[in-house]
């Protein structure tokens, strides 16, 4: 049915947890479920794939699998073989049909597959026949082959929003149907030997469900050496396409080399001098990511075919007003492990106005690269976390934000995101902040925006310099009565007595630079120049 006990199913995970890299010998008690909008189709030049028949919000859950078989890595073949050996004859027949990198045993169209429902595995008591079944002979080599190609790792992140060598890993029959991409809409997680998968942004009707099978936190030449290593594909998503065009991997190698060599002589420096030198790193980053930015907008702009179309599926295309910036931070996925480090740095050292800046942009990247992940729930969490203690004046925004992205990623109940607010370390009026100003999914943020935007009249000029944002108070509020916060790529404008403006700004301000803002009282209007970073 798809309702689940999420506070049982996160207590059993604590026990799988403690157990790795042994699997518990107690199952979880609960059954597979597939949505019913789920089709299995032959898409042209990708084989079969998984699309959705009826549009889908952000955070609906698509569907959670138990596995086929989970192990540690080195007995995991073993594992395998002997399931297959007993396992009922329609899971045999899927596993047949999985990709093992050979021609002789391409996978089958999805009209020979089968419903998806065969490629749902049950509760482990009636996934194996009963030991007075007839053993069947199974090809070892062949499930080599297929585990190779289709086996996932048990990622979970540690305390800090990292993720290390996972010591378990399995194969999951339905989830071994879903493509690939850098810039994926379905974000997967585990619970016990359940993979949870839910929609980390609204899908429309027929379009295809896709995952990252390599971590999107890198860039493509890292990504494209692994799928080719262990997949034997080399991607041309939307983000790798700009990514080809816009990022050279000579200048991303060595300023990576040069991440590399500074946290291998972190012990030798003090913590300050090693978050400056992080916050160098960030800054040549930021320049090399804004300058291909600039260079792709002008190709954009000129018509070229492959970047257009590009653009259209990552933003919507050159039209829109934060082209630039969704452009920029796309880009600056290339170097998130150098912007995670350097807020990982400023926490360490206590300075919460800087580590939240810095949690700030590490947020906006994960928005792009992987929206709905645990990176991004946590890494949101964590975020608000830093705001709190920096006295942030929209806390209130930034802490329903994070309620946002903790429901896409974790589902809606309350005693989840309760969870994992007070795992990150959230005081209680923090989450009875989050709890009554959560932040609506895109497409409500959107039509919310339009009313906002006819309330507040507002517009959006870029001189000489600076941005000039000028807007209209709503009637009955004056100066006093309203809360400003710019940030690089958004200025925020909160109120009590009426609904928050905020506005996408399409290229990058230094908010440090910025004036105060100045009210002309002919129209009730304030002004604010916003001096380009």
């Amino acid at each position: 049915s798809g309702h689940y006990d999420w506070t049982a199913l996160l207590a059993a995970e604590k026990e799988w947890a403690a157990a790795a890299p042994k699997v518990p010998k107690d199952a979880l008690p609960v059954a597979s479920f597939s949505d019913s909008r789920l089709e299995l189709r032959d898409l042209p030049g990708r084989g079969r794939g998984l699309t959705v028949s009826a549009p889908v919000d952000e955070g609906d859950l698509l569907f959670a699998c138990r596995a086929f078989c989970i192990a540690a890595r080195s007995e995991l073949q073993d594992v395998a073989v002997e399931h297959l050996r007993r396992c009922p004859e329609e899971h045999y027949q899927c596993f047949l049909q999985l990709q093992d990198g050979t021609t002789a045993a391409s996978p089958r169209s999805a009209s020979e597959a089968g419903s998806i429902q065969s490629w749902i595995t049950t509760n482990p008591e009636s996934q194996c026949a009963s030991s007075s079944s007839k053993s069947r002979s199974v090809d070892a080599e062949r499930v080599r082959r297929v585990l190779r190609y289709n086996s996932i790792a048990r990622d979970v992140l540690d305390a800090h929003g990292s993720a290390g060598e996972a010591p378990l890993c399995g194969l999951w029959l339905l989830p071994s149907l879903v493509n690939h991409s850098c810039r994926p809409n379905v974000q997967q997680s585990f619970l016990g030997d359940l993979v949870v998968a839910r929609a980390a942004k609204p899908l429309a009707v027929g379009e295809e469900l896709v995952v990252a099978y390599v971590s999107t936190l890198q860039p493509r030449h890292v990504r494209r050496e692994h799928l080719t290593k262990v997949f034997g594909f080399d991607c041309s998503c939307p983000r790798c396409t700009l990514e080809a065009a816009l990022l050279p991997p000579e200048p991303a190698r060595k300023l990576l080399g040069d991440l590399d060599a500074l946290v291998a002589g972190a012990a030798q420096q003090e913590l300050k001098q090693l978050a400056d030198n992080l916050d160098t790193l960030c800054q040549r980053a930021r320049r090399q990511a804004s300058e291909a930015a600039v260079k792709g907008l002008e190709r954009i702009g000129r018509g070229d075919a492959e970047l257009c179309e590009a653009s259209r599926c990552l933003w919507g295309g050159s039209g829109s007003e934060s082209a630039s910036a969704t452009l920029e931070a796309l880009l600056s996925g290339s170097f998130l492990s150098v912007f995670m480090g350097a807020a990982f740095a400023r926490k360490r050292l206590e300075d919460a106005a800087k580590a939240a800046e810095a949690y700030s942009t590490c947020t906006d990247i994960l928005a792009l690269v992987c929206p709905g992940s645990a990176y991004h729930a946590h890494w949101s969490l964590e975020r608000v976390l830093q705001a709190h203690r920096a006295a942030d004046k929209s806390l209130k925004a930034l802490a329903g934000r994070a309620f946002r992205w903790c429901r896409c990623f974790a589902g809606a109940d309350p005693v989840v995101f309760q969870h994992l607010a007070r795992r990150a370390g959230w005081p209680e009026e923090l989450i009875e902040l989050a709890n009554n100003s959560p932040e609506l999914p895109d497409q409500l943020i959107e039509a919310a925006r339009a009313k906002d935007a006819d309330a507040w009249h507002y517009s959006l000029e870029e001189g000489d310099g600076a941005l000039t944002l000028l807007f209209s108070l709503p009637e009955g509020l004056g100066p006093a009565d309203v809360d400003i916060d710019v940030a690089p790529e958004r200025v925020s404008v909160a109120t009590d007595a009426a609904s928050a403006l905020e506005v996408v700004l399409p290229r990058r301000v230094d908010p440090s630079a910025a004036p105060p803002a100045k009210y002309k009282r002919k129209g009730n209007k304030l002004l604010l120049e916003l001096p380009f970073a």
